[in-house]
Formats: structure tokens, sequence, C-alpha cells
């Protein structure tokens, strides 16, 4: 037993969960915990209660910055709707914005 064994000996959970998968899915979950080098219960317990508060401030900056780039879209269109004109680059930019706060989320998470 390691010294952080020890310490968390007395700190040992009174209940067990039991997870059940089928063969691809113990796969993917056997390399995900090969790839981060942590035991099954760290890993589970890091994503159950860890992980949840960077998810929410990762998905409420996400949620703003879309919110932002819509309400320009939203603009360029009641432009658009008014017979007023335009650029084209100003709206394709808009959406390569949205295109890039998606991509670098997906990469994020």
């Amino acid at each position: 037993m390691s010294v952080e064994d020890l310490k968390n000996f007395d700190r040992r959970k009174k209940y067990r969960v039991v997870l059940s998968l089928d063969e691809k899915d113990k796969e993917i979950f056997l390399k995900k915990l090969e790839m981060e080098g942590v035991t099954a219960q760290k890993f589970l317990y890091t994503k159950i209660f860890k992980d949840e508060i960077k998810n929410t401030r990762d998905y409420l900056e996400l949620s703003y910055q879309i919110r932002k780039i819509g309400l320009t879209l939203n603009q360029y269109l009641k432009l658009i709707n008014n017979g007023k004109s335009v650029q084209d680059e100003k709206i394709l930019k808009a959406l390569e914005e949205v295109t890039e706060v998606l991509e670098n989320f997906k990469k994020e998470v």
C-alpha cells in the first residue's frame, strides 16, 4: 500500500456500485484508463464529481459565445429583411466564428 492509500484508508466509501459493459465498451473503458493512468474508481469518481464543474463552465462559455454570434447574425438578417444590403463577408465571418467556437469546444471536451 502506498502512503496515499494509507491516508485514504479511513475514508473508504461504504457503498459499492457495479458497472456492466459489453466487450466493445470494456475495451474503450480500459483504453481510457490506460491513457489517464488511473484506477477505474478514480477515473469514474473524477468524471462524475470533479469534471462536472469544468464542463458547466465550458458549456456556459459556449452558450455565451453562440448567443453573441447569433445576435450578430440576427442583426444582419433584420437588415436584409428591411431591404438594406449587408456584405456577404460579414455573414461568412460570423458563421466561421460559430464553427471555430464549436470546434474548439469539441477539442476541449
